[in-house]
């Protein structure tokens, strides 16, 4: 469950985006990710800033997860559907070649990932998660560069008008990445057990 009293905030999409793209690309996930993927959506430490509706299983080792790998090669498969179709874009946040040697990657540059999610055609609105999976990889700049890219494909290939995001209130950074891109307070929303 959501931590209490988060924050919603809203976006409107200006006709012209910001494009960064000096470290980063976004491209779609492939079928090559999927260990990248299954190890961050079983990662404890990351669930307090996602959906955290998944059931939890155990793995053979008894480690915590949330999600199989059959599970998410189905994800993946499904998400060359479209966004229209699965009401969700999931895009793997790569480094360029070239750009700072001293960050962490994974096999084929991968820094993370960014979600435009929960898709509404009438209002043409989504909400927009990102997660730059290992920490040592935070406050260099992809996050801002994704958001950046992401609001402008939203814009331009998607049609969106207005996307959300939720940031718990132990996530100063994230509402500091927000309110940098243009985003407003909407309201907050408390989540606490009456």
């Amino acid at each position: 469950m959501p931590s209490p009293a988060e924050m919603r905030f809203r976006f409107t999409i200006p006709d012209e985006c910001k494009e960064f793209a000096l470290q980063i690309y976004l491209r779609p996930l492939e079928d090559s990710d999927l260990d990248y993927l299954y190890r961050w959506e079983n990662d404890p430490a990351v669930w307090q800033y996602g959906d955290c509706g998944a059931e939890v299983s155990h793995s053979t080792d008894m480690s915590p997860v949330r999600f199989s790998k059959e599970e998410l090669r189905q994800f993946i498969e499904n998400q060359q559907q479209g966004f229209h179709a699965n009401e969700q874009l999931r895009l793997v946040i790569c480094r360029h070649e070239g750009a700072d040697e001293s960050v962490s990657t994974t096999r084929g540059g991968r820094v993370g990932f960014i979600d435009l999610f929960d898709f509404d055609p009438v209002g043409l609105t989504a909400g927009v998660g990102i997660l730059i999976c290992d920490p040592a990889n935070r406050r260099r700049g992809y996050g801002r560069e994704a958001l950046a890219l992401a609001l402008d494909h939203a814009r331009r290939e998607l049609g969106l008008k207005e996307i959300n995001c939720t940031i718990a209130p132990d996530n100063p950074a994230s509402k500091a990445l927000f309110t940098a891109a243009g985003f407003r307070a909407k309201k907050t929303l408390d989540f606490r057990q009456e």
